[in-house]
Parts: C-alpha cells; sequence; structure tokens
C-alpha cells in the first residue's frame, strides 16, 4: 500500500535576457533538496522563451517552507562558456495558492572575447502544489465512472467530479468524494485500465452558471452558453423563484434514448436540494425544464458539469413567469 504524498512540482516557467546579447544556447540547472535538473533553451533571435518544463517534484510539503535553491546558467560557446549562478531560496506558502511563481535575476558574465559583456537572466520558476485532488474524466462515451465504496455498494459518480486522493494498491486507487451526492464517502477504483479516469486538471472550475427560465416562452438562457428552447409541463409548472440547480445525483435511464446523439443525455442536473424537478434533454417533461435541441445538450452540459456555486451545486435558475 502506497500512501499519496502531497508533493510540490517545480517548473521552469520562461526565461528573458536583458542587457549584452552573448548567444543562443543556454542551459539551466536548478538544485535543491538533494535534486539536480538541466532543462536547455535556445534564443536564437529571440529575448524572452516561454518554457514550461518540468524540473522535479519536491517531497510533501505540510506547512510554509523557505527552499534553498541555486540556478546555475551556462550559454555554450565552442571555446569559451559564460557562466552566471544564484544561490537562492524559493518561499512556498502552504496549502494555498496551488500556484506561486518567482522570477530570479541572475547575472551571465562574458568570457575569453566577450569578457566586458554581461546579461541578466530573469528566469521565472512556478511552484505547483499537488494536493491530491484529481477530476473524473476519460469517459468516452460513457460520462459516468463505477466505484465501489468502502460502505459496500457500487454506485456511478459523473464527469469532473472531484476527488482526493487516498492511497494505491496494486489493485486498487481509493479516494474521498469532495463534492456532490456522496460528499465525504471513501470509494475506489481498479488501479488498472481505469487509472486515467481520475486526472489533475488545471483550471478545471469556472464560476457558478446563472440561469433564467421563462416559462412563458418556454426559453432557457445559460450565462456564457446561450438561449435554448425548453418543454416544461403546463399543468405542473415550475413554482417562481430562485433554485440550486444541483451537481448530477446519478444517471438518469430515461436518457438512454437520446445516446445517440448526446454523450450526456443520462445526466440530469436537479433543480433545487429535493423533489424530482431537473434541467435535462429529451422530448418529453413531467414538471421539468427539458431542452428539446438534444444535440445542444453536451454543449450545456460541458459548462454545467465545470460550473460550481458550492459543493453540492453548479449554479442557479431564475424562474420567470
Amino acid at each position: 500500500m502506497t500512501t499519496i504524498p502531497r508533493r510540490t512540482k517545480l517548473i521552469l516557467s520562461n526565461v528573458a535576457f536583458t542587457g549584452d546579447s552573448l548567444g543562443p544556447e543556454y542551459e539551466f540547472t536548478f538544485t535543491a533538496a538533494g535534486q539536480a535538473a538541466t532543462v536547455k533553451v535556445n534564443m536564437k533571435q529571440r529575448r524572452e522563451a516561454i518554457v514550461n518544463r518540468d524540473i522535479f517534484d519536491l517531497p510533501e510539503l505540510l506547512e510554509a517552507h523557505r527552499l534553498p535553491l541555486r540556478i546555475d546558467v551556462v550559454e555554450k560557446d565552442e571555446v569559451f562558456d559564460d557562466v552566471g549562478s544564484l544561490d537562492a531560496e524559493l518561499a512556498i506558502s502552504y496549502p494555498e495558492p496551488r500556484e506561486q511563481s518567482i522570477t530570479f535575476e541572475i547575472t551571465v558574465k562574458g568570457q575569453g572575447r566577450e569578457i566586458r559583456k554581461k546579461s541578466l537572466a530573469h528566469v521565472t520558476v512556478v511552484a505547483c502544489l499537488d494536493k491530491g485532488i484529481r477530476y473524473v474524466a476519460g469517459l468516452d462515451p460513457n460520462s459516468w465512472l463505477s466505484v465501489r465504496f468502502d460502505a459496500g455498494f457500487e454506485e456511478e459518480i459523473p464527469h469532473l467530479l472531484a476527488v482526493e486522493l487516498v492511497e494505491i494498491t496494486a489493485q486498487a486507487i481509493r479516494f474521498r468524494i469532495l463534492e456532490g451526492r456522496y460528499k465525504g464517502e471513501l470509494a475506489q477504483i481498479s488501479n488498472s485500465p481505469r487509472r486515467d479516469y481520475l486526472r489533475q486538471e488545471v483550471g478545471v472550475r469556472r464560476e457558478a452558471a446563472q440561469m433564467v427560465l421563462r416559462s412563458g416562452v418556454q426559453r432557457l438562457q445559460i450565462g456564457g452558453v446561450g438561449e435554448f428552447s425548453v418543454m416544461v409541463d403546463p399543468r405542473n409548472p415550475i413554482p417562481r423563484g430562485t433554485y440550486r440547480v444541483e451537481i448530477p445525483d446519478e444517471p438518469h435511464d430515461k436518457g438512454a434514448p437520446y445516446l445517440d446523439r448526446a454523450k450526456y443525455a443520462r445526466t440530469w442536473f436537479r433543480i433545487g436540494d429535493q423533489g424530482d424537478r431537473y434541467i435535462h434533454t429529451g422530448e418529453v417533461t413531467a414538471g421539468c425544464a427539458t431542452v428539446n435541441a438534444v444535440e445542444s445538450w453536451d454543449e450545456i452540459c460541458k459548462v454545467l458539469l465545470r460550473s460550481r456555486l458550492d459543493s453540492q451545486a453548479v449554479g442557479t435558475l431564475e424562474v420567470l413567469p
């Protein structure tokens, strides 16, 4: 059994040079926590380069930390290498923010015929805190992940639901569910071949979805997506008011007939924190807000599944006459 470490990844984000031009071929060597890594950067015909290369992982951090870091810069020449170095500290706060960047300035001195030249290297390093947070993904064409709970039952959880890794064995990946219907529950999936179903994605979340349903004209407006025709049941209308719209609770088999037109047809969003009114797609309604443009449903879901009001809801729905 392997407990998931909370690691910090160092990334060389970008480099820029001011001062004299010394040449195009550079090597940046980083040394910290008993590790060393070298990144090569070609600066030909430019003074700044976006690199975004991993340097190395640091051991578990449980508190704010000041990391001694040495950076050596070498501009490779046929005869004399131009060199510079810096001994510094990388201050890392914990547990937030997840991404922390700092720019170091290193003087690179010319050698040989360039002895009178010097350049200032601006080296930006990003520390990314990996707290074991992962998101359900890679589920084509199903969009729901079947998991076994520690409590002994099996259920499915939706695309982009957040979980926290707990431990890995040769047989299983175990995690705690952080939001939605099963928030706080421990569950697991097979270690192989479904390991890629829990992914670390930066920027996976967006702000809470703002939706307006105008029942009289049967139109649903979703901020950031557009306006769609919906069906509402005049004999069982949704009362006027503002409701929370929940994270999908379970796959709804009534959406199965539309799977050939929408991958997320079984993904429904409950209106309010109780009852059986949902925002979903299809051609029949019974007290719900039913988007009858089935081919548009995947576009809607891709936004709503990323949206969060809190750990139980994707946003709000205002119902107007």
